[in-house]
């Protein structure tokens, strides 16, 4: 399976409060053609007519559909239902959903990248594995940058019920009672582009990054004083041996509220 590059969303760039749903279409779009097709964020809110603001999933599945149309052949597909959009994951295909970041935070302490932001937040999914407590999914989440002690500089894998909850909360909040996705299909004739910096092994398998997001939840959940300082004290040595030094450009940036105007 073809991994996208990972893109984080605060990297200096003017619009990158408001960018979440911006950079999932970017890695999105790199997903379902293999590193062919790749914009930049300004050219895809031109393209979605977006502007500077916050964003939806109407524009991004009209960014897929305009780069993909009858050339290219791939293309978006919106979607308030959980099971289809759950069904279009196991079937391993891409998928875009709109979390509440808050809920997803409370759900998963070690696998998400702000420690205040509560708002509403899109997020790619790809890939699955099927371990003995559920299947999980791997979430490209653009905030995932190693901004703090702890934080996942990448993608890591969560739980997809975890996923479900914290999308359905979205859904709820604004009337749906369902979510907000982003079903992503590819044109299987494609030829592969650049792979740009894949994962180094298997999906199946955990990196070194997974672990250290998986040790960083386990301190954060422990009720034990003595393990949680011993799970710290991992958490601290295998940022070391990893070398993660944070993200500069993002320690004063955050995104806001309004990200998604679903």
């Amino acid at each position: 399976m073809y991994w996208p590059r990972h893109r984080p969303q605060l990297t200096g760039i003017s619009t990158e409060s408001v960018d979440c749903g911006v950079r999932a279409t970017q890695m999105g779009l790199d997903a379902i053609t293999e590193g062919k097709v790749v914009p930049s964020v300004p050219r895809i809110r031109e393209l979605g007519g977006m502007g500077d603001g916050p964003t939806n999933y109407h524009e991004w599945d009209e960014v897929v559909d305009e780069l993909g149309g009858r050339q290219l052949g791939f293309s978006g597909q919106r979607t308030n239902s959980w099971s289809e959009w759950n069904d279009h994951v196991v079937n391993g295909g891409w998928a875009i959903a709109a979390v509440h970041y808050g809920r997803m935070r409370k759900l998963l302490p070690g696998k998400t990248g702000s420690l205040s932001f509560t708002g509403y937040h899109a997020i790619l999914f790809g890939g699955l594995r099927r371990l003995a407590g559920g299947n999980q999914v791997r979430s490209f989440d653009s905030l995932l940058d190693g901004r703090y002690r702890g934080c996942p500089d990448g993608p890591v894998w969560v739980p997809k019920w975890k996923v479900r909850e914290a999308a359905e909360v979205v859904g709820t909040k604004e009337g749906t009672g369902g979510i907000f996705g982003l079903l992503l299909h590819p044109d299987t004739v494609l030829e592969p582009g650049d792979p740009g910096a894949p994962l180094p092994v298997p999906p199946e398998f955990d990196t070194l990054p997974d672990i250290l997001s998986d040790l960083v939840e386990l301190a954060a959940t422990s009720t034990d004083p003595l393990q949680a300082r011993q799970l710290g004290l991992s958490v601290d040595a295998l940022r070391l041996l990893l070398g993660v030094q944070g993200n500069p450009e993002a320690d004063d940036a955050t995104p806001v509220a309004a990200g998604i105007a679903v």
